[in-house]
């Protein structure tokens, strides 16, 4: 099988993002949306559907190492968009009740996000459950740099 090279997957993702925009000056608003929705709905259910398999034999045996925590953090991120995706096509389709609106679901994706970075934020370097010495480090700077934004952004939207 053929690799695809940085330079390939640099073009790609201009062409893709060229496509896009020529696509969002060309149709009206509301057409775009529901093509990116529905597009980004089945797309995220792919990459659930075809890492669950890994994800869950990564739990099962206890997602000690760092690829291991990779793989189940790749899928919970896919999993929580195809969440918020189907809540965006729900509200849609029912033209935004405050029910909805105002459900926790989208609290739930948030969530989801958060715990996946923090599996992300573990797993380089993850040897047999132990994070080496020079990782920590680097755990502890972003920590550092992560809690300072969290309690600005936090600060900064209170009344």
């Amino acid at each position: 099988m053929k690799r695809i090279t940085s330079n390939i997957a640099i073009l790609y993702a201009i062409g893709g993002a060229a496509i896009y925009l020529i696509g969002w000056l060309a149709f009206p608003y509301e057409t775009v949306k529901v093509l990116i929705d529905g597009a980004t709905f089945g797309v995220m259910l792919m990459v659930t559907i075809t890492w669950s398999p890994a994800a869950y034999a990564a739990i099962r045996d206890g997602a000690r190492e760092g690829w291991m925590q990779a793989v189940v953090a790749v899928w919970l991120v896919a999993t929580a968009l195809l969440i918020q995706r189907t809540l965006i096509l729900f509200l849609t389709w029912l033209h935004r009740p405050d029910w909805l609106v105002t459900s926790p679901i989208a609290g739930l994706v948030a969530y989801m996000l958060m715990v996946a970075g923090l599996i992300f934020l573990v797993s380089p370097g993850l040897s047999d459950g132990e994070v080496p010495p020079r990782n920590r480090y680097y755990l502890m700077v972003a920590g550092f740099a992560g809690s300072l934004i969290i309690g600005i952004t936090i600060g900064a939207n209170l009344p």
